[in-house]
């Protein structure tokens, strides 16, 4: 076994004989084609009942990234989105199918169980552990095993992405793996490596009820063989009777990255980065170390592959029309209005340069399919309720919300810039009208430095939140990305004759008909439930006044209590924003923009970390500062801040 006599790991810190070798056996794939093949049929036979729709591959993308792969060697390395536990077998489906050479796949250990674990051993699975916890033997013994896949030709698969997303986007990506193979590269133990974003996409999951519960704060059930099989059996069984379809799975296959080519370009890279400046309230320039410049181009690579996943995903008729439900503000709607309504993103989504689904089948077919077949089913599975020939979206529960809000999560990368120009736009009006009370709105200009203020600070506030267009910069942008994406947010509200440029530093807003006007609202609805996850934590953290300490699993759970009581009483229109996964990055984000401290609560109360106010953001008056920033983007209510964060205080 060279891994386990490589320079490497025996001069590990910590470095055992023994403890490696058990690590090695634990982690190391064994794969047989004799396993492989007989349970690639069984997964066929089961997709085509639990996905009638099938499994639909772009080929054509896929023939243009093997030629681009062809102009010079290099390994392969997918990188797919991760949806659902069955994505491992998808991969294997399609590498199979298309002569694509079967990777070693890197997988959590939860599942290494018994009977499951061997048999994902033995089709390519590399198991890990979900942190590596500052062991260096663990981590030099896991670097090693990749480069001697590499170094022997074979191909890896990693779903960088660290876990399976519950909220329907992309998750930020872990960079360990990123770093081994670009360290590879750079050491010269391949030549080069090739990068395959692949997108998955279903019509509905089979882990949705799971992951809604996990969003409210359930903690995750480890993975068990006799539960896993009884809800296998389960669920084939209400598909095969068809009280429950699951759709499609669309795969889309991204344009190839080569590591030597992203390395050449990275090189050209400004080596500063832009942080907010609290107290000028504006962004600044810094200079990276440089070993944050190295850990710029590991996180560029990375989020390059991310956006590839987004640009190549298709856009299914089931997320649109759980966006539409989701979003839609009156009691119900009429058949006819969801065709319109879903008309309206698809159209809005091809201008874009994105892929919907598109077929012989007429968009009024797609809309019955997914209405009568994929969100309608027993129990908890009916998403669809209707009165007499009216679709209800007025009663969905916080359960359903929850789910519908995945559907939308799958459209929010495209008009992510928009959405923040848009509520930039209102955040802009509404100041405005407040000091000019007597202007009408139609006659009120708005800043053009004022509306850039606002999306410079909430752009910066959600730049981890999602999965930006990667753009090589420009002498156009003066090196600034951020600069870009507000011009092209604003060209955007121009052309669709919501904004009228005047003197070049104003803008008029044009009185809009009612198409307009919600067109506006619409781009807004998409991204204040994110808004206000963000305004939750901080009212979570006065809290924390003046230096409290709290375990970081009781503050989101705390949050999420206060979100719910908010969305009750109805000073929060959004009850998806009090989702787990979105707090936990909220809270992540505020650990790195200097607003909360990571540390570990005081001895005897409570394991892992903890969380407390930056010592900046001790004081009320900082907190509230802050907390006013952000709530200025959302949609006011009838109770004023001062009040929300005075029953916020006095909660038990």
């Amino acid at each position: 076994m060279e891994v386990l006599t490589s320079e490497a790991v025996t001069s590990a810190k910590g470095y055992d004989p023994k403890r490696a070798a058990q690590i090695y056996d634990r982690m190391a794939a064994r794969p047989s084609w004799n396993v492989i093949a007989p349970i690639l049929r069984i997964f066929r036979w089961s997709a085509s009942r639990l996905f009638p729709l099938g499994i639909r591959v772009n080929v054509k993308e896929l023939e243009k990234a093997k030629a681009t792969m062809a102009k010079h060697p290099g390994n392969l390395v997918l990188l797919p989105t991760h949806r659902s536990h069955i994505d491992y077998l998808t991969m294997h489906h399609i590498c199979a199918l298309y002569n694509l050479p079967t990777p070693c796949v890197v997988a959590g250990d939860n599942l290494n169980m018994a009977v499951i674990g061997p048999l994902l051993r033995r089709c390519g699975a590399v198991f890990i552990r979900r942190s590596f916890g500052g062991d260096h033997l663990y981590t030099a013994i896991f670097n090693e095993y990749l480069k001697g896949v590499l170094r022997s030709g074979g191909a890896l698969e990693c779903f960088i992405e660290g876990g399976r997303g519950r909220s329907g986007k992309l998750l930020p990506p872990k960079l360990g793996f990123m770093k081994c193979i670009v360290e590879a590269v750079e050491k010269g133990d391949v030549e080069d490596v090739w990068i395959l974003p692949v997108s998955f996409g279903y019509d509905r999951l089979l882990e949705t009820e799971s992951y809604v519960e996990e969003l409210q704060g359930t903690p995750k059930k480890a993975e068990r063989l006799l539960s896993t099989v009884s809800y296998y059996w389960r669920t084939m069984r209400a598909a095969l009777n068809h009280k429950i379809s699951f759709g499609r799975v669309d795969v889309g296959i991204g344009e190839p990255i080569s590591i030597q080519e992203h390395m050449r370009i990275h090189r050209t890279k400004s080596p500063s980065t832009l942080q907010w400046d609290f107290e000028s309230n504006s962004l600044k320039s810094v200079p990276r170390t440089p070993e944050q410049q190295s850990q710029a181009l590991h996180l560029a690579l990375a989020y390059r592959s991310l956006d590839q996943c987004n640009q190549c995903s298709t856009i299914l008729p089931a997320a649109l029309v759980g966006t539409v439900m989701l979003l839609h503000r009156d009691r119900g709607l009429t058949k006819d209005t969801l065709i319109e309504k879903v008309g309206f993103w698809q159209r809005e989504i091809k201008a874009r340069g994105f892929k919907i689904l598109e077929g012989n089948e007429s968009l009024e077919h797609n809309i019955d399919v997914v209405v009568t077949r994929i969100l309608t089913g027993e129990g908890r599975t009916n998403l669809m309720k209707r009165h007499k020939d009216l679709l209800i979206t007025s009663a969905f529960t916080p359960d359903e919300r929850l789910e519908l809000s995945i559907y939308r999560n799958q459209i929010i990368h495209i008009f992510v810039l928009e959405a923040q120009v848009a509520v930039g736009i209102q955040s802009c009006l509404r100041k405005q009208s407040a000091q000019h009370p007597d202007v009408p709105q139609e006659d009120l200009l708005l800043p053009k430095k004022d509306i850039r203020e606002e999306c410079a600070f909430l752009s910066y506030l959600l730049k981890a939140e999602f999965v930006y267009e990667y753009t090589k910069l420009t002498e156009k942008s003066g090196g600034s990305l951020m600069a870009v994406n507000f011009e092209k947010g604003c060209d955007v509200f121009v052309k669709k004759g919501y904004l009228e440029p005047v003197d070049g530093e104003h803008f008029r807003r044009r009185w809009p008909a009612p198409i307009k006007q919600s067109t506006l609202g619409r781009f807004c609805d998409l991204l204040l439930p994110f808004v206000d996850s963000y305004f939750l934590v901080l009212l979570g953290a006065v809290r924390l006044l003046p230096d409290q300490v709290m375990e970081e699993k009781a503050f989101i759970a705390k949050i999420q209590s206060v979100g719910e009581r908010l969305y009750f009483s109805g000073e929060m229109d959004h009850y998806e924003a009090v989702g787990k996964e979105t707090l936990q990055q909220a809270v992540q984000r505020y650990y790195q923009i200097g607003v909360l401290l990571h540390t570990y609560p005081p001895e005897g109360r409570g394991k892992g970390h903890a969380v407390r106010l930056a010592e900046r953001f001790r004081s009320e008056d900082a907190m509230h500062e802050l907390i006013a920033r952000v709530h200025a983007f959302r949609r006011t209510t009838d109770m004023s801040l001062d009040n929300v964060i005075e029953a916020v205080k006095n909660m038990p």
